[in-house]
């Protein structure tokens, strides 16, 4: 598997990051699965897009020419704000545990 990180800036000033690792295609599976780690906003600039847009570039990037995907996520249960804003992304909810949750979007 590997790790892309991206990034966005506002005024030559980080504002957002995200990472997003691609695991090894299986044997029985033409879909590629990823897993959206890290998003991380500035203070200062929450609210304003720009985790929504880093996300976007990547999964765009990560997924370009690729006809099956998923992408996984985890978050925290008492995590509201952060369950709402990938809901309004187009993740879904797929398992749940005690005190995470994990989230999906796919292209198929």
């Amino acid at each position: 598997s590997s790790v892309n990180w991206f990034f966005s800036y506002f005024q030559s000033t980080l504002a957002s990051c995200c990472s997003i690792e691609k695991h090894l295609k299986t044997k029985n599976s033409n879909r590629l699965n990823m897993t959206l780690g890290r998003v991380m906003v500035r203070p200062r600039w929450k609210g304003k897009g720009f985790a929504k847009k880093t996300i976007f570039y990547g999964i765009e990037y990560m997924t370009k020419n690729i006809e099956k995907y998923k992408i996984e996520l985890e978050v925290l249960n008492a995590n509201s704000n952060a369950i709402k804003f990938y809901k309004k992304l187009g993740f879904i909810d797929a398992q749940f545990a005690r005190e995470t949750r994990t989230m999906e979007l796919r292209n198929i």
